[in-house]
């Protein structure tokens, strides 16, 4: 985080530099509100560390201040040059107790960067990077969408399925259409880049493990306190709505079907830890649901038939429930994320997390919305 001096006037206001700029007393403010975070062994130096920092910044935006009205005066002097240097010991001061602050509260590490699949391997290629790039929604969701509608296609074309006059089946068609490149290996697609410890790979340490994206123990939890009343903002037709969706609900080893399992494994090599055949893992919220943050195809053919029901050989309705699971998918992974990078201490400030999930929410809109047929199912 730079220092910087902002004139306004003849006043000059001393910034911390961050996707969200602020003053400086602003960031100590929002230190001291903390305070809470820090251990009782640490907490006196910290407040000790806060104070000091305010003392030099009060200074520093003094002494600033007056050279500022020295200069709009065009008077200059040997006094102007002394206090210049003093502003920079000072600031040079102030920015060693400020990184230890950052340190201290978790503020620390390397900030989640956002855009499509493909720009974020290349920007990593080459580089000793401890992050590691995350599809929002999982590309396996677009997968699986591709299966559903080919199976409809098909089964319009042989007959086994009828569809009444009038009915738009294109979107069908476009459905069945998608490239397998766009999702796999998903280039085009939204994606985040967050530590490994934040995305899957363990730590050996239970009390952080538990809040990874995948296989989260806590994370999962969370995300279903924070999605419960399964209601998500969605763009139709370029408008922001609120619409349901439907809970995608973890499935075991012995559940999943070769596919799945084949992946599992992979999952596994990933994080460094036995997950299949296993019940670890499984998150009942109060009401007995078990919430998936993995996706198996599995798991989103059971979701999508518990919700079709008995409309299953129902074209006209294939659309709205199709969009359904595919809603809560993409609403249960971005959430995911969200509490992930909430409990990390390891993917740069709160200021550069936030900005990174307002621009992952537009970038998965953007990217998804842009494959053909994939706004039929307002997903996003």
């Amino acid at each position: 985080h730079n220092l910087y001096i902002e004139i306004k006037g003849d006043q000059a206001v001393l910034m911390v530099a961050s996707d969200k700029p602020m003053t400086v007393p602003e960031k100590l403010k929002s230190f001291k509100k903390r305070i809470d975070e820090i251990s009782d062994k640490k907490r006196k130096k910290v407040l000790e560390n806060i104070n000091e920092a305010d003392k030099l910044a009060e200074k520093t935006d003094k002494n600033a201040d007056e050279l500022v009205r020295t200069k709009n005066k065009e008077e200059s002097s040997d006094k102007n040059t002394g206090k210049n240097n003093t502003i920079i010991s000072d600031e040079q001061k102030l920015a060693k107790l400020l990184k230890d602050l950052y340190t201290a509260f978790g503020e620390h590490g390397v900030a989640p960067a956002v855009g499509t699949y493909g720009a974020l391997r290349k920007a990593n290629s080459g580089k000793n990077l401890e992050q590691e790039v995350h599809h929002v929604p999982p590309k396996g969701v677009m997968a699986w969408i591709v299966d559903v509608a080919t199976k409809a296609k098909n089964d319009i074309k042989g007959g086994k399925k009828t569809v009444a006059k009038g009915i738009d089946v294109k979107w069908i068609e476009q459905l069945a259409d998608i490239e397998k490149e766009i999702y796999n290996p998903g280039d085009p697609l939204a994606a985040i880049s967050v530590d490994k410890n934040t995305h899957i790979k363990t730590t050996g340490d239970p009390s952080v493990d538990v809040w990874r994206i995948h296989w989260g123990v806590e994370t999962a939890k969370a995300v279903f306190a924070k999605l419960k009343d399964k209601k998500v903002k969605v763009l139709v037709n370029n408008k922001e709505n609120t619409l349901s969706f439907v809970f995608i609900q973890r499935k075991l080893w012995n559940e999943l079907d070769n596919e799945d399992r084949a992946e599992m494994i992979e999952m596994e090599k990933e994080a460094g830890a036995s997950i299949g055949g296993s019940d670890e893992g499984v998150i009942p919220d109060v009401a007995g649901l078990v919430i998936s943050t993995q996706f198996f195809k599995t798991e989103l053919n059971a979701a999508l038939e518990k919700a079709q029901g008995k409309t299953q050989s129902d074209i006209a309705n294939l659309a709205k429930k199709l969009g359904e699971v595919a809603r809560g998918a993409a609403a249960i992974s971005l959430t995911a994320v969200e509490v992930a990078l909430a409990h990390s201490k390891r993917d740069g400030t709160e200021d550069e997390k936030a900005a990174a999930l307002s621009k992952l929410r537009e970038e998965s809109r953007k990217t998804w919305n842009a494959v053909k047929g994939i706004s039929k199912l307002n997903i996003l």
